[in-house]
């Protein structure tokens, strides 16, 4: 076996045992849960396919951010997820158990060229100007259904609390 084919095997063997994160908020949740499925979502309007986006971040993705309704009745700027929390806005996350899913790092999206480089820029600067690892983007061209879900979790202020996922079947 060569040097390229034993790396391959080595970097897919890691992302089926690596662990992934699909970050939301309680509000979107509800539609989430109603079907069992995360679905595909486009990032642009030129998008070819749609993603399901995940992140290795075990604590949070900063790059998942929200408008909020401010007190004085303006939308905020868009902030991150633990920002948001303070204008009752609560994050959740669903582990993913890869099993057969196929995940794609966000270095293979971008040479996939599904989105246009401009699009990509974008989003590698908002991924510097966060403070969030493109190393830790992945996307998958499928919907997600809650038979890969490992566990749901809540953000209490303060820690993730957890609830696995025990589905009868």
């Amino acid at each position: 076996m060569g040097k390229k084919s034993r790396k391959k095997i080595e970097k897919r063997q890691m992302l089926e045992q690596g662990e992934f994160w699909h970050y939301t908020t309680s509000n979107e949740f509800v539609s989430i849960s109603k079907n069992g499925t995360l679905v595909t979502n486009t990032l642009t309007d030129d998008d070819k396919f749609g993603a399901v986006w995940l992140s290795s971040n075990p604590l949070i993705e900063k790059s998942v951010m929200r408008l909020v309704d401010l007190p004085d009745g303006k939308k905020s700027d868009p902030m991150e997820l633990f920002e948001a929390f303070k204008y009752g806005i609560i994050p959740m996350r669903i582990k993913i158990k890869v099993g057969d899913l196929k995940i794609t790092p966000w270095d293979k999206f971008c040479k996939r060229r599904i989105i246009p480089d401009d699009a990509i820029l974008a989003l590698n600067e908002i991924s510097k100007r966060v403070g969030s690892k493109l190393s830790e983007w992945f996307a998958v061209f499928e919907n997600i259904t809650v038979l890969n879900w490992q566990s749901v979790d809540v953000w209490d202020g303060n820690m993730w609390i957890s609830y696995k996922l025990e589905l009868k079947g």
